[in-house]
């Protein structure tokens, strides 16, 4: 169930292998994050209506060691036009494919994040792609971001979330920005 949710975002089983596992007692697809392995975070595959053991309902990703800690970045930085930020890791991926990408693991742009675009970026364009039901919000963390960062900050607005483009969609979408 697992690799069937996973691999209809359009990467291969070998490309995720690498980074995948499953926790059995958790019914979750886990994937480590940073080489060595800095975190793990899981995606529950169960029904969406599961709660745990207080009655709650069961959280879609779960976190295991501080995400926020730590920046992961895909793609080849030296040759990417733009960094794309974007809101989870299955996205992240996808987008690496094609420009270098950093999932931000949640929609907020922690300082880790902004130190590693001004030591590593400095000056590149840096893009934001947030999923659709943040679209209200993307002005604001636009201006922020680039108030921090120095440089300007474009975003993409789409209707789907990035992993669910196709490679050529997000070429297409990216060299639009």
């Amino acid at each position: 169930r697992g690799w069937k949710w996973l691999l209809q975002y359009g990467l291969s089983y070998q490309y995720w292998k690498p980074y995948t596992g499953y926790s059995e007692k958790e019914n979750r697809l886990v994937f480590t994050v940073g080489n060595p392995t800095a975190f793990s975070i899981g995606r529950y595959l169960g029904d969406p209506k599961d709660t745990d053991d207080k009655g709650r309902p069961m959280r879609k990703w779960f976190m295991w060691g501080d995400g926020h800690r730590y920046v992961e970045v895909l793609g080849n930085s030296k040759t990417s036009p733009c960094v794309v930020l974007v809101e989870d890791l299955i996205s992240a991926h996808k987008v690496s494919q094609v420009a270098t990408c950093i999932p931000l693991f949640g929609t907020t742009i922690h300082d880790v994040v902004i130190n590693k675009l001004l030591k590593e970026f400095n000056d590149r364009p840096v893009l934001l792609w947030l999923d659709a039901d943040q679209y209200s919000l993307l002005a604001k963390k636009v201006h922020k971001l680039s108030t921090f960062i120095k440089w300007p900050v474009r975003y993409i607005h789409t209707t789907k979330d990035p992993k669910e483009y196709s490679l050529d969609e997000i070429s297409t979408l990216l060299r639009n920005e």
